[in-house]
């Protein structure tokens, strides 16, 4: 962070490493600020956010293992429906090519019908 956020430009000069003035710019202590104890300082605020990152995490992945267990089951249920859509449909095709077999014998036997009529009609003709 630049010491323009943490100061005014007045205070800048006043706080010059130059001169006999030991101030921190960042705290304004009349002790120097090593950077070991900008670094302690830094892990000290990022550490409470570290965990809070950390539990967020941890509760999307529980979050995310109930979703993918909704989903397997889903994935389940739809495989047994068209599984049922499959039966279902190869007994449409059954009842189908049943009645269609149902309606060629109906025929068949018209024809046969009509065959002897025309068979009995020409026995008659020719007497």
């Amino acid at each position: 962070m630049p010491l323009s956020a943490l100061v005014t430009p007045a205070e800048t000069k006043a706080l010059s490493v130059t001169g006999d003035n030991d101030m921190s710019p960042a705290t304004g202590a009349k002790v120097p600020v090593t950077p070991a104890d900008v670094i302690d300082d830094v892990i000290g605020d990022v550490t409470p956010v570290t965990a809070a990152l950390a539990g967020a995490v941890e509760a999307l992945r529980g979050q995310l293992e109930i979703a993918n267990g909704r989903a397997e089951r889903a994935e389940l249920r739809i495989e047994e429906l068209q599984r049922r859509i499959d039966g279902l449909h190869s007994d449409l095709a059954d009842m189908i090519s049943g009645s269609e077999a149902a309606a060629l014998r109906t025929q068949a036997d018209e024809r046969r019908t009509w065959h002897l009529l025309r068979r009995l009609r020409w026995a008659l003709r020719g007497e």
